[in-house]
């Protein structure tokens, strides 16, 4: 984890047995922040700071320099961890090889959403409702059951999606899902100010800041208008009017059980 460290040791051998000079020279063979560092006794000290995922430990026989072997550890907080993230914040835990935001905690669970667009996909052919998308039934068949520690922790959950043009809301049973308008900008149906709880997520409040955002256009789950989807990008204050049969990033939320 960012802030601690990790003791390494390197053994050279021929045929399984130590053979020659035990001194090596260890480095750190992959990008790393300044403050991350290996000592001469193999002790790795992560920076706090340290924000690249992984990191390549690698020891170098001092007598023979073509002897070397290398090690990549992942760095960063994993599931066990996240009791330690604060909502809202932009710390993020590791989960199945993704980078996740913890939005909020509640009742022994935890609302994560992807950091980064995990893949392009299409909305759906036609359709601009969630409820009927190809997107939805994607994400909560083949890309969940490919997720080792999220399909067994997801929670099956109570989704509202607003009907455009009205006032009534669909309600789906999702272990996985796309935010909504409201939970990005407090709005609905391409710009209007909502009261709504329905609208949003959790809480009756955007969950997600201006850092969260990210560069690329992504898909939200609430209609913009009668025949296209809401989403956003991180340049805008409002959100994108997209068709629901173009490929757009994809960043998926789970409530999930806490450890």
């Amino acid at each position: 984890l960012p802030g601690n460290t990790l003791q390494f040791t390197a053994k050279i051998t021929l045929g399984g047995r130590v053979f020659g000079s035990q001194e090596v020279d260890w480095s750190i063979s992959s990008a790393h922040n300044g403050g991350t560092s290996v000592n001469t006794s193999g002790l790795l000290r992560v920076a706090a700071g340290e924000t690249n995922a992984e990191l390549t430990i690698k020891a170098t026989s001092k007598t023979k320099p073509e002897l070397f072997a290398e090690k990549t550890i992942k760095t960063g907080k994993t599931y066990e961890n996240i009791g330690t993230i604060t909502p809202g914040s932009t710390e993020t835990v590791r989960i199945d090889g993704i980078d996740w935001y913890v939005l909020a905690k509640d009742d022994g669970k935890a609302l994560i959403w992807s950091k980064n667009s995990l893949e392009n996909r299409k909305f759906d052919a036609s359709t601009n409702v969630w409820k009927d998308s190809d997107l939805r039934t994607y994400l909560n068949g083949d890309w969940l059951d490919g997720k080792a520690t999220l399909k067994e922790k997801a929670v099956q959950t109570d989704i509202t999606t607003r009907v455009f043009g009205t006032d009534t809301f669909n309600t789906t049973q999702d272990k996985v899902f796309l935010l909504s308008e409201a939970d990005v900008f407090g709005t609905y149906s391409g710009g209007v100010q909502s009261p709504n709880a329905k609208d949003y997520t959790y809480n009756s409040q955007k969950i997600i800041s201006g850092e969260m955002m990210g560069i690329s256009t992504s898909w939200l789950r609430s209609p913009y208008d009668s025949a296209n989807v809401a989403g956003f990008t991180g340049d805008r204050i409002a959100p994108n009017k997209i068709s629901p049969d173009v490929g757009r990033a994809v960043r998926p939320a789970l409530w999930i059980t806490m450890p």
